[in-house]
């Protein structure tokens, strides 16, 4: 809280301290209306990446954004690249919540679980003392003044008062616990009062009886004594009346008569004002902003505070976490977070026409049909609608023309759940859950949609896309979150965007399925049956054995299955002989029937085939005319801090950019020296990685450090082997930069790769750059040049015996180049370019006799 001993008469006698400065206190995230953290326990971890095949997964930690920050996708940024988690496709700010959390944000350590603990809504013997009566000498006449009739006397009194208005926090700004910290909006407005009054008692005079300015800084009172000094200073204006942990909610409720906002921010516990705002009638409230701390609020249906509405004629935002029956008729915007749906049913009243409306995770058990559920307000005035909630909240719409609600003025869609609607001027469009008939079935009446945010429904997919592609001018980013699929696939080939600039896409390049183990199987499962039929132990223990057979096959949906029955969530006892034959039986049905279809369709392939048709779907999608785009400027691969590989490719001269992150393991965060559950090798997944964006066919091929890292000979040799057959099939890449600059992993598998003369046969000029060491005791057991160094030569010599003689060779960095190596290496090379190569030594020359010859 601030000092206000200094906004007493800088003219007068010091009458008191009053130090009400909350230094200990730090905003609380109860306005990250989708932070799960509010919710989950301190240890719990969420998934790494919002894969469409789990049941809950809404994992993309975003927030309610602010108006002014609309449109604007960073996906450049290495958080959305690498993991798909960034915020929503626009920056958030809203009620200026997060401005105010810079100095919580700061927070380490034990600070930051005492906060997380909620000890900043308590307070502390030196917030409590009393503070005394501020007492205001009156200004002297101007007329005895040495400068007569000074410019401030002949300020209009409207322009005083409007320079004055300006000094106050804004109304839609959220007085957060940390909001009159220091450095925080609130303070700032606060300091830029004591500096007026500091200018004169001409001005101390006229601010202090400026009422309406002092009104502004009710909600910095944290305590009775506070209160009433401000109240005072108040005079008759409307309040901002703010609830804190240490102001009895009584004492408040009388002032609702004269407040025009009133917030509940996380300096007060969720139950703290139950029933106060009970059948009221505030006609001059502007502004209802109950957000409480959230951190002991259950998870389960929460009570609504009021029996009877509250009525808000005049109220123009509506901000809920706590549920509240109310009428407000003129609300604009309205968020309603933890609302059962009959909660939801009762303030949605057709008299209701907001701009902006946002449902936050309700708390209900079953699906909700959303569709329905915003029909029942007037949505014709809508320009942003957010839902947040659970996959399994949601519903398949109807899509026949009739079921859409048209909303004329949507601008801004951000849903996790499809919702039947008719926008024709919907500009970005967010919506999680949904099928590709659903999308389509939009989009036909988006005409303008310039961002479109996409993760698919778990469902099966049935949709074989349109006879004619759906051309879409506007649209310049799609992002298609969670595991790539044939609902990708589909998607990408039933649209034209000839105005694309960024697809990204996500993946985990799985291996095809091991068909020969899963016909193994199905032979052991017919055998154990016939000579075991009634022996529970020994089905039982085959059915175990089974599970991790299936598992490793990649027959992950049949493996779920069985574990579902072998190891439920309760209950530890073994299953009853008739349950056991009952699961073996439908098993052995189950490996038959998929058999029988891989022997009609042939054996599964890997998600590399996947990949490369999407890629050439998108080539068409994206085309500037009739030709699809046939090659690429360049393609960079790079390890990401995640653990996984970003692949970007850029098209047309840079005015496209393809993305694919591909996580590191299978349904796992595991280092990329570990296998996946399957046996795959991470490697092997770059390697399908690389096969899929062959028809790219870029002419620049870009690694930045190590991102292949280890062959573990998953098959034998098939991980290497598919890795030459990738590079191999590049042979439009002229050029390969090589960038070392920061890791320390020793590169040697690429050029193992390299050293096949099949890979990367147009290739002409390599580019290697290393980190330049300044202090060489840093490391100094890594050579990383000289390891560098015998590779490139190996290389350079393998490529030459093969035909494949490199023109141009440039280093740049830290290469320590005694002339006997580049002499060494020069017969296998055209010309090796030393002119950016550095010292890693300190004193360089002077020091390393190995560069004194250039």
């Amino acid at each position: 809280m601030a000092d206000f001993e200094e906004l007493q008469d800088p003219f007068v006698d010091d009458v008191g301290e009053g130090d009400l400065d909350d230094n200990h206190s730090a905003a609380s995230g109860s306005e990250g209306v989708d932070d799960e953290e509010q919710f989950d326990d301190p240890g719990e971890e969420l998934p790494p990446v919002p894969f469409s095949n789990d049941p809950n997964a809404i994992w993309d930690h975003d927030s309610v954004p602010g108006d002014g920050n609309w449109g604007t996708w960073n996906t450049d940024s290495e958080d959305f690249q690498d993991t798909g988690l960034s915020a929503t496709p626009y920056l958030n700010d809203h009620f200026g919540v997060f401005s105010s959390r810079n100095g919580w944000l700061r927070l380490s350590g034990w600070e930051y679980l005492t906060y997380q603990r909620g000890a900043h809504i308590y307070t502390t013997l030196e917030e409590k003392q009393a503070i005394p009566t501020v007492v205001i000498g009156a200004p002297s006449d101007p007329g005895t003044w040495p400068v007569p009739n000074p410019p401030i006397t002949r300020l209009n009194d409207d322009l005083l008062r409007l320079v004055f208005s300006l000094l106050g926090p804004g109304k839609y700004m959220v007085p957060i616990a940390g909001f009159y910290n220091s450095g925080a909006p609130g303070r700032r407005c606060l300091d830029d009062v004591i500096s007026v009054l500091k200018v004169g008692r001409w001005w101390n005079h006229s601010m202090m009886g400026f009422h309406t300015l002092w009104a502004t800084f009710l909600p910095a009172a944290k305590h009775e004594e506070v209160l009433d000094i401000i109240l005072e200073r108040a005079g008759g204006s409307n309040l901002r009346v703010a609830f804190w942990a240490g102001l009895p909610p009584d004492r408040l409720s009388v002032l609702f008569s004269r407040a025009s906002a009133i917030y509940a921010t996380d300096g007060i516990g969720w139950r703290a004002f139950d029933g106060v705002f009970a059948g009221k009638v505030l006609p001059k409230l502007d502004v209802l902003y109950l957000r409480p701390f959230e951190q002991y609020m259950p998870r389960t249906v929460l009570p609504s505070h009021s029996g009877s509405p509250l009525h808000i004629p005049n109220a123009t935002v509506v901000e809920l976490s706590s549920p509240l029956d109310f009428m407000a008729p003129n609300a604009k915007e309205v968020g309603l977070s933890y609302h059962t749906l009959s909660q939801l049913e009762t303030v949605l009243r057709p008299e209701l026409s907001p701009t902006r409306l946002v449902i936050n995770r309700p708390r209900e058990l079953g699906a909700i049909n959303w569709t329905a559920l915003v029909a029942r307000l007037d949505y014709s005035r809508l320009r942003y609608l957010r839902i947040r909630a659970l996959d399994s909240q949601a519903v398949r719409i109807d899509v026949s023309e009739h079921a859409r609600l048209l909303t004329p003025e949507l601008s801004h869609i951000d849903l996790t759940t499809p919702v039947a609607l008719k926008a024709p001027q919907a500009f970005l469009v967010k919506t999680f859950n949904i099928l590709v008939q659903e999308l389509i079935f939009l989009l036909e009446e988006m005409p303008v949609v310039r961002h479109l945010y996409v993760r698919w429904s778990a469902s099966p997919l049935e949709f074989v896309g349109l006879p004619r592609p759906l051309l879409l001018s506007n649209l310049s980013t799609v992002k298609i979150a969670g595991d790539i699929s044939r609902s990708t696939l589909t998607f990408v080939s039933s649209i034209r965007a000839p105005a694309l600039t960024r697809l990204n896409l996500f993946g985990r390049l799985r291996r095809g399925r091991d068909d020969e183990a899963a016909r193994a199987l199905s032979q052991s499962l017919q055998t154990v049956l016939s000579d075991h039929p009634n022996d529970q132990p020994v089905l039982l223990q085959w059915l175990r054995g089974a599970h991790v057979t299936l598992a490793q096959a990649r027959y992950q949906e049949m493996a779920d299955t069985l574990a579902s029955f072998l190891y439920p969530e309760h209950g530890f006892n073994d299953p009853p002989i008739e349950e056991v034959r009952a699961t073996a039986l439908g098993l052995a049905d189950t490996l038959a029937h998929t058999l029988a279809v891989v022997e009609a369709e042939g054996p599964s392939t890997h998600d590399g085939y996947l990949l490369r048709d999407i890629v050439r779907a998108m080539q068409v999608m994206a085309s500037r005319n009739e030709a699809p785009l046939d090659s690429c400027d360049s393609l960079r691969v790079r390890s990401a801090f995640t653990g996984g590989v970003l692949f970007d490719a850029t098209l047309l001269e840079g005015k496209l950019c393809m993305s694919l992150f591909m996580v590191s393991s299978y349904g796992t965060l595991g280092g990329w020296d570990e296998r996946s559950y399957d046996g795959d090798s991470s490697a092997y997944r770059v390697a399908r990685a690389l096969f899929g964006l062959q028809p790219l066919r870029p002419r620049v091929l870009d690694i930045v450090d190590e991102p292949f890292s280890e062959f573990l000979e998953a098959d034998g040799h098939a991980d290497m082997d598919l890795m030459i057959e990738a590079l191999a099939s590049y042979d439009v890449v002229h050029t390969l930069a090589l960038d070392y600059s920061r890791t320390w992993r020793r590169p040697k598998l690429i050029f193992a790769a390299l050293r096949n003369g099949s890979t990367l046969p147009g290739l002409k000029n390599v580019a290697i750059r290393c980190t330049v060491i300044r202090q060489p005791d840093l490391y100094p057991e890594f050579q990383m040049s000289q390891d560098l160094w015998f590779l490139i030569t190996e290389m350079l010599r393998a490529r030459a015996e093969a035909g494949r003689r490199l023109d141009v060779l440039a280093l740049h960095g830290a290469f320590c180049m005694r002339k006997a190596l580049v002499d060494e290496a020069e017969p296998w090379v055209g010309m090796i370019d030393l002119s950016l190569v550095e010292c890693k030594n300190l004193g360089g020359q002077s020091r390393c006799g190995s560069c004194r010859w250039r």
